[in-house]
């Protein structure tokens, strides 16, 4: 298996699975600019068949805000989601996460069951480059608009 995202260092060396738990921590400043908030996340080695469960492989994605509190719970399941192992996680809005958590799906009476995955990368609210061209040119008329016209003398 070739390294492909974000995991830990436990059964596959690049992938959350059994109990563990990835962290991914933000500076505080990080979030002061809107444009920075978090609205999704690329998952990878998500597969509709597991390595030993029937249901695919699944886990949950958790925003915490500074005090530790539950912002968002997102689970993911392949089954649903997943084409060729890549899911986009889209949140539905923006968010200034303090942490994120990911944790792979252990089946409370079978324990492990095969379920893992690896993160690959964040995405955020930047605005697209064609809506801050259409923004701009709005102020454009608006300042051409309001343009004062020299007087007219009769």
């Amino acid at each position: 298996d070739n390294t492909d995202g974000y995991g830990i260092q436990g059964g596959e060396w690049d992938e959350i699975d059994r109990e563990e738990v990835l962290t991914v921590w933000f500076d505080d400043s990080f979030f002061d600019d809107p444009a920075n908030w978090l609205t999704g996340v690329l998952l990878t080695d998500l597969f509709p068949a597991s390595d030993g469960g029937p249901g695919g492989e699944a886990g949950w994605v958790t925003l915490f805000d500074a005090l530790g509190n539950v912002i968002e719970e997102f689970f993911v399941n392949a089954v649903d989601y997943v084409a060729n192992g890549e899911f986009y996680l889209d949140f539905g809005g923006a968010y200034a996460a303090d942490h994120i958590a990911f944790t792979a799906y252990v089946d409370p009476d079978r324990g492990y069951i095969g379920s893992e995955y690896s993160v690959a990368g964040f995405t955020t609210s930047v605005p697209e480059p064609g809506t801050l061209a259409l923004m701009g040119a709005a102020l454009l008329l608006v300042g051409f608009s309001r343009r004062r016209r020299p007087a007219r003398i009769s």
